[in-house]
């Protein structure tokens, strides 16, 4: 019963500091689109790489989360220590978009919406 509980205790410890990664890693990011300013296309150089430097950080923190909880199971279950994956090589996309791109999108979302005749500040929040 011990294990299970230990198991218990590693598994809640991990989906509280995979929620908080996330959570500081969109709070940043966010911080990072209201305070732009313009949002023209001037201001994508400012936002793109810099949040997508941001969530690639994320995304290799969370591997090493993810690396470190399956060695701690790895190790109650067993007694033995989980292979060791490199998580840094991992590459930064997703569905084949580079995180740049991504982060272009709010822009052309912000603009879309105030060709709807949003206000400004609605259009920048709802992006």
């Amino acid at each position: 019963m011990a294990v299970e509980e230990d198991l218990a205790r590693v598994r809640l410890a991990h989906s509280r500091a995979r929620a908080s990664l996330r959570t500081n890693v969109v709070r940043r990011i966010v911080d990072l689109w209201r305070n732009l300013g313009s949002w023209d296309r001037a201001d994508i150089p400012r936002f793109a790489p810099p949040a997508a430097q941001l969530v690639r950080a994320g995304q290799i923190q969370e591997g090493r989360l993810a690396v470190g909880y399956m060695d701690r199971v790895s190790r109650l279950r067993t007694g033995r220590p989980s292979p060791t994956v490199p998580v840094d090589r991992v590459p930064g996309r997703r569905g084949g978009v580079e995180l740049g791109a991504v982060y272009k999108r709010p822009f052309v979302w912000t603009w879309t919406e105030m060709g709807d005749d949003k206000p400004l500040a609605q259009a920048v929040e709802s992006a």
